[in-house]
């Protein structure tokens, strides 16, 4: 089991990496089957078509950020030191992982047509409710005064 989550995970990564660099239409199944050493069968084992593996990318993407902010939430730090984290988590990385980063700027550019179902919708708006009860427990504790709360109810209404 172990070894499948493997396989399936270094297939994201070199998805990642392809689909940063050439572009989702210019990006093949082969492709990715040459560079991961992983036959297109087994790609297809796990990911029926490419579209399945670019929705798994993505999931892969958002899962991995909502168990970093839980993590950083669930920690004893003060709320300052919380929100500083999530935000800065979100950049740091970037300079380890430039496959990342020419994935996202694909996708900002339109290089990447994406169509954000409700699936994902409902992902990020978990994380956007998350963001919203650390700092409401902030405000509770009086830690945050209650109008920055209504900058961000406002803020949250124009993402979601």
């Amino acid at each position: 089991m172990l070894e499948k989550k493997g396989t399936k995970q270094k297939i994201l990564l070199i998805a990642m990496k392809l689909f940063g660099e050439f572009g989702y239409e210019k990006t093949s199944m082969r492709m990715i089957a040459e560079e991961s050493g992983i036959s297109k069968p087994a790609i297809y084992y796990y990911f029926p078509d490419k579209d399945s593996l670019f929705n798994g990318l993505i999931k892969y993407g958002i899962d991995h950020i909502q168990v970093e902010i839980k993590n950083i939430i669930d920690s004893t730090k003060p709320f300052r030191e919380k929100l500083i984290d999530i935000i800065m988590s979100r950049f740091r990385k970037i300079p380890d992982h430039p496959s990342v980063s020419k994935f996202i700027s694909q996708m900002i550019r339109g290089g990447i047509k994406f169509n954000m179902g409700s699936e994902y919708k409902d992902l990020f708006l978990k994380q956007s409710n998350t963001l919203y009860n650390l700092i409401q427990d902030a405000v509770d504790k009086g830690g945050l005064a209650s109008l920055e709360l209504a900058q961000y109810n406002k803020m949250k209404t124009v993402f979601y």
